[in-house]
C-alpha cells in the first residue's frame, strides 16, 4: 500500500526523478508516512555500504600480506589493518612545532 501511496504522489514521484536516491530517502520519506519503504530502504543502502567496507578491507589485507611478509602474527596483522583503514590524516605541521629540536651545548 505504501507502494501505490508514493507511486501516486505527484510531488515526490517529481522530486524522486531530481535528487540522488539516498538524498532522496533521507529528506522526503518520512518514516511515519512510509515505515516498511524506509526500513527496507535502510537495510537496502547499509548492506553495498557493508559489504564495499569488507571488500576494501580484503585488498588492503592483500597488500599487507605478500610473500615477503608471510610471517605476520594475526596481532601484527590486524594492527597493521587497523591503521591502514584509519581516515585519519596526520597534522605534520602540528607534530613538528610540538618537537622540541635538540640544541647543541
Amino acid at each position: 500500500m505504501e507502494l501505490i501511496e508514493l507511486q501516486n504522489n505527484k510531488d515526490l514521484k517529481e522530486t524522486y526523478k531530481e535528487v540522488e536516491l539516498l538524498e532522496f530517502y533521507k529528506k522526503y520519506m518520512s518514516i511515519e508516512v512510509f515505515p516498511h519503504l524506509c526500513r527496507h530502504a535502510i537495510k537496502y543502502f547499509s548492506l553495498f555500504r557493508s559489504t564495499y567496507n569488507c571488500e576494501q578491507l580484503f585488498s588492503k589485507m592483500k597488500h599487507v600480506k605478500t610473500e615477503q611478509r608471510n610471517r605476520l602474527t594475526d596481532e601484527h596483522l590486524t594492527n597493521t589493518l587497523r591503521i591502514a583503514s584509519l581516515n585519519i590524516k596526520a597534522d605534520i605541521d602540528h607534530l613538528c612545532k610540538l618537537k622540541q629540536c635538540q640544541v647543541s651545548h
